[in-house]
């Protein structure tokens, strides 16, 4: 039974425009929830191919995509970006549009980044807690998946994988140089021997 748009519990997914947060939109969209996304340009040095890849994910999902600039932070290269997921979130939090519903991003297993973690999780949601007495809620249904899983589901869900974009230094994919590229070659390669076996 579909649930009428009123009853859908009101989640926003923060998309970045990467595999993982294409999952995650597939993930809730298949659940039932009222959905939108969101776009956080932070001054990333990929923010405009991530937009672009964005626009296409959200197109495809027809999910309505806002887009939010912030301005005046430094410069960042690649790699880990300290406060980067709780400044995400806060931003989504800063600018969810209901009084209650569900705030999401594609954080994963498998990467050694402090804020793709169980323990981050659980400390914003004490955030969260605080600021809304646990009326708008994080999830981050991906936290316990590695790039394999995430990567046979979107595979499996005909999610358009050639629309992502991950590049951590805004190249052309895979860069051969930052995590989420190395990501994706690996991928490849095992995609590659798993075909010719």
């Amino acid at each position: 039974m579909t649930l009428p748009a009123e009853s859908k519990p009101q989640t926003l997914v923060l998309l970045s425009g990467g595999l993982d947060s294409a999952v995650c939109l597939n993930f809730y969209q298949q659940s039932d929830h009222n959905l939108a996304a969101l776009f956080i340009d932070y001054g990333q040095p990929s923010a405009n191919r991530e937009l672009a890849a964005a626009i296409h994910v959200a197109r495809w999902f027809d999910v309505e995509l806002d887009q939010i600039t912030a301005a005046g932070l430094p410069e960042f290269g690649d790699g880990f970006v300290r406060g980067r997921n709780a400044f995400l979130l806060m931003t989504a939090l800063m600018s969810f549009k209901s009084g209650s519903g569900l705030i999401a991003l594609g954080i994963h297993a498998g990467t050694s980044y402090s804020d793709c973690s169980e323990e981050f999780v659980v400390s914003m949601r004490k955030l969260f807690d605080l600021y809304s007495s646990g009326a708008i809620m994080i999830d981050a249904p991906l936290l316990s998946w590695n790039k394999v899983e995430i990567w046979n589901y979107a595979l499996s869900n005909s999610i358009p994988v050639a629309d992502t974009y991950s590049c951590e230094l805004g190249l052309d994919q895979p860069c051969g140089v930052c995590l989420s590229c190395r990501d994706v070659e690996m991928l490849n390669a095992s995609e590659k021997l798993s075909t010719n076996a």
